[in-house]
């Protein structure tokens, strides 16, 4: 049996140029989450509303993930 040498669709080739426009649109996605932590924020102590603890563990998860992405480069 010979080995056989896989096609790749050329949408999965990018440019080196490509990948890190890409790779830098994933952080400015994963940065745009941290809306959600102002409107939680506004939530509690503008408009005084209650909060559950699975709402503020979500928040504190949040906040870890964007703390370690904006980081992950600098380590």
């Amino acid at each position: 049996m010979g080995h056989r040498r896989r096609h790749h669709p050329d949408y999965l080739h990018l440019s080196k140029d490509a990948a890190f426009t890409l790779a830098h649109a994933a952080y400015v996605r994963a940065l745009g989450r941290i809306e959600l932590i102002f409107a939680f924020l506004a939530s509690v102590f503008y408009f005084q509303e209650k909060v559950s603890r699975a709402e503020i563990a979500g928040v504190i998860l949040l906040s870890g993930a964007i703390i370690l992405i904006v980081f992950e480069k600098t380590a």
